[in-house]
């Protein structure tokens, strides 16, 4: 899954089904890598099945997460800021 932003920045996201480590990345308007964050897991900032994924106007990524039923805000470096549940 990859998100857009106007100033073309771009964050992909692996299929959650199938793939081990569950990692978010963030690449620049020429395709060269900025940062890596998330990973599979239970914990804060950590992911079960990501299934929706949005960048934000202020460049945060906003991950709802179908296992957990979560939704994670991760700011521009990737660091988690925000987990809001709906359990």
């Amino acid at each position: 899954m990859i998100a857009a932003r106007a100033n073309k920045r771009l964050v992909d996201m692996d299929d959650f089904e199938k793939a081990k480590d569950k990692v978010i990345k963030k690449f620049d308007a020429e395709g060269h890598h900025l940062v890596t964050f998330s990973r599979a897991g239970e914990g804060p900032g950590e992911m079960g099945n990501a299934w929706v994924m949005v960048v934000d106007a202020q460049d945060r990524v906003i991950v709802w997460d179908m296992s957990y039923k979560r939704f994670t805000l991760f700011d521009n470096d990737g660091t988690k800021k925000d987990t809001v549940s709906n359990q």
